[in-house]
């Protein structure tokens, strides 16, 4: 629910502090003064938010989240996710978001904005440095994703912050995302089916793993 939102601000409102007593800790001579503030209409730093859904109605949407924390000065935000699939019901706003998202992409990168709000698919093979921190409103479906979202954070050595904001009420959400993606027994089935039917073996493939496993055991 929404009951985040003030949670998340707060956590904004702290991070320069936060930021600049880890960089004293560590004994960086440059600490960030201006955290905020953009140099010559550039931002020095980032985050990214990543949200489980992109809902303009529902609290954990990218779009939701963006709405509420438009409102603050320090922060120019843009968004990330994909369009609707052909079996979901179609948004005319989400829709025009997710046809900005590689515009929005590209200023993240280029410093012209400094806070990114996204889906979990946002930063795969995206190299940006300065992300100071990142904020997972939700929990993450696996340890993995975890590791993977938050290590878009402090590439560049510097300190960082990641942070997941946890309720009860969050699995919820996953047990969802894992119901929906689940199409039935027989059309799994055919799913698997479809991606054996793609598999090709070279030739005498079965043969020559019994003979270099062979060679492995008896080298002589």
């Amino acid at each position: 629910g929404n009951f985040k939102y003030p949670i998340v601000n707060n956590i904004l409102e702290q991070l320069p502090n936060k930021i600049q007593k880890l960089e004293k800790i560590y004994g960086y001579l440059n600490p960030n003064l201006h955290f905020y503030k953009p140099v010559n209409g550039l931002y020095l730093n980032a985050g990214v938010i990543f949200c489980p859904t992109k809902s303009n109605k529902l609290a954990n949407g990218v779009i939701t989240l963006a709405d509420y924390l438009s409102k603050n000065a320090f922060l120019k935000i843009g968004t990330c996710f994909g369009g609707g699939s052909e079996d979901t019901i179609k948004d005319s706003r989400i829709e025009n978001q997710a046809e900005l998202s590689f515009t929005n992409q590209e200023n993240f990168i280029k410093n012209k904005t400094n806070l990114m709000i996204a889906t979990k698919a946002f930063g795969m093979g995206i190299d940006k440095p300065n992300i100071r921190y990142s904020i997972h409103y939700s929990f993450p479906n696996s340890v993995e994703s975890f590791y993977q979202e938050a290590g878009r954070a402090g590439r560049d050595t510097f300190p960082s912050l990641c942070t997941i904001l946890y309720h009860p009420a969050d699995i919820y959400t996953n047990y969802d995302f894992y119901k929906n993606a689940f199409k039935g027994i027989e059309r799994e089935k055919q799913i698997l089916n479809e991606l054996l039917d793609e598999v090709r073996y070279e030739d005498n493939f079965h043969l020559n793993i019994l003979s270099r496993q062979v060679q492995d055991k008896y080298p002589q």
